[in-house]
């Protein structure tokens, strides 16, 4: 398991001696976030923010294999962890890049000429509100804010400064990444507009005012050219490193090494047929779709489907469930295949414009898991273990508050996952045992010629309370509807009419509960 270290401290001595700034931008808790296999007594770890990624300790493939997705810059502490990455990721480019010294005196007088030779027709100005919303249009100025969480993140802890022209940014130099003592430095200029010493005049106004302000400037170049842009600047090169460039290609083809070998059994229920491949969001898996049937491939390191398993098998002859086809496990990977529901999910277009047909058919759902006899059920997770599975998250950095309701936490809200515990612990309410999908969202119920036509996802599914199934599927309904989910508003529709369909009062304070529960999960 990967495991997102909350106290970074425990993994500083890994990264002793690295004199990279995005890495103390990390251990500061700053920006950024500290990985490990061992929260507890961290062998290896991996520093990331940005695009960049720093392996340090004793080399680990799992850490390497699950790097976060899309393009990243893998850096290896030593030759083994070089080897490490390579062989996880054979096609990543390996580069040359050129460490910066840290410790430069600036001439201030020199900066200070430089940024008075801005030609005329040209603006220098700071990335202030309105200048940060011109920076994520373009591909070369993009990069000057996209560490940054948010906008508010970027205005409190970044500086940057850009050239405008006609009311366009030409080029800047700015914040990358932010740390305790400084930044990180991120320039660019616009193709047509290189070759005029405007990449200096911005580098050159950026570092005065860090200096200013008493923050140190850190430069770190991709090629000889942004070397002899620093060394212009006042810098002093320090040394070559190695890094690896990965694309999202990269990644594909790292996940495609389970395919093959692939178990005989899996092999034989799939010969010949085709194919199309679905990134499901989850790093270390894949899902194969065929005509007749899925093939869920995860990393057995990261997940556990037997519980699933368990779980599918039991209900087979009970509700409409995918049938397991076949299970197997090797060294790396799990292999789930099983049929394909047929239908389309209950959040398709047709439905969200017939929220009446919509509501009386989920009501329909939830009353279907309802009557089912739970006695010889093999998973039970009642609100005392969901509690215990949360406070695991909680206390090993799992918990993705990026991912929370706005309203979660906040100014208004709990200030920390920790303080969400806590609260869910004091204010647990009577359990109602009932058989519960675990995970009761639009997306997971599939209708067919006005029917329920199956569930799928069932990971979480067992003996659980009735109120979280009602509550997970009141927030999908409201955010399915309200445009956050999709992007298109249905006016006119209440989520309440869900207690309508059921027939039933709310229970607010349950259906709170479980939402917040959820935020853990």
């Amino acid at each position: 398991m990967i495991y997102e270290l909350t106290d970074t401290s425990k993994a500083a001595g890994l990264f002793d001696g690295w004199q990279e700034t995005l890495i103390y931008s990390c251990l500061q808790k700053v920006m950024g976030k500290i990985y490990v296999t061992d929260p507890e007594c961290p062998k290896s770890a991996m520093a990331y923010v940005g695009c960049f990624a720093f392996y340090a300790g004793e080399p680990d493939k799992e850490i390497v294999r699950n790097k976060p997705d899309g393009f990243t810059i893998l850096v290896p502490q030593s030759k083994a962890w070089e080897t490490c990455i390579e062989e996880c990721f054979p096609k990543a480019k390996k580069v040359t890049r050129f460490a910066i010294k840290k410790d430069t005196k600036f001439d201030k007088e020199l900066l200070r000429s430089m940024v008075a030779k801005l030609p005329g027709g040209y603006e220098l100005k700071e990335i202030d509100e309105k200048i940060y919303d011109l920076c994520p249009a373009d591909p070369a100025t993009r990069d000057f804010v996209s560490s940054f969480e948010t906008k508010e993140k970027y205005l409190d802890l970044g500086r940057g400064m850009v050239i405008m022209k006609s009311g366009r940014i030409v080029a800047g130099a700015s914040s990358y990444t932010r740390y305790r003592e400084g930044i990180e430095i991120e320039v660019d200029t616009i193709e047509e507009e290189r070759r005029k010493g405007l990449a200096t005049i911005a580098s050159a106004a950026l570092i005065l005012r860090c200096l200013d302000e008493g923050l140190y400037p850190s430069w770190d170049a991709q090629n000889i050219n942004s070397v002899r842009l620093a060394e212009k600047l006042g810098y002093e090169f320090d040394h070559e490193y190695t890094a690896y460039e990965v694309s999202r290609e990269n990644d594909e083809e790292a996940m495609e090494k389970a395919l093959f070998p692939m178990p005989d059994s899996i092999k034989k229920l799939i010969a010949g047929k085709e194919y199309t491949t679905d990134d499901v969001g989850m790093s270390g898996s894949k899902i194969m779709i065929f005509d007749d049937c899925v093939l869920k491939i995860l990393d057995n390191r990261l997940y556990d489907e037997e519980s699933s398993v368990q779980v599918l098998n039991w209900l087979k002859d009970r509700i409409p469930v995918p049938r397991v086809l076949a299970f197997e496990k090797n060294n790396d990977y799990q292999y789930l295949l099983m049929s394909r529901i047929p239908g389309e999910m209950s959040c398709s277009e047709y439905y969200l414009e017939h929220p009446k047909e919509l509501l009386s058919l989920l009501a329909k759902a939830l009353k279907m898991l309802w009557s089912v006899d739970v006695s010889g059920c093999p998973i039970e997770r009642d609100i005392d273990a969901q509690l215990k599975e949360a406070r695991y998250r909680v206390e090993n950095g799992l918990v993705d508050i990026d991912d929370a309701e706005p309203a979660t936490y906040g100014k208004d809200g709990f200030e920390n996952p920790k303080a969400l515990l806590k609260w869910l612990e004091e204010n647990k309410p009577a359990y109602e045992p009932v058989l519960s999908h675990g995970d009761f969202c639009l997306p997971n119920i599939f209708l067919k010629d006005g029917d329920i036509s199956g569930f799928i996802d069932l990971g979480g599914a067992g003996i659980g309370d009735k109120w979280e199934d009602i509550a997970l599927c009141y927030r999908s309904l409201k955010h399915n509807f309200d445009g956050t989910y999709g992007g298109k508003v249905y006016p006119d529709f209440d989520p309440d009419m869900l207690f309508d369909a059921l027939e039933i009062e709310p229970d607010w304070e349950k259906i709170k509960f479980f939402i917040l529960l959820d935020e853990l999960f």
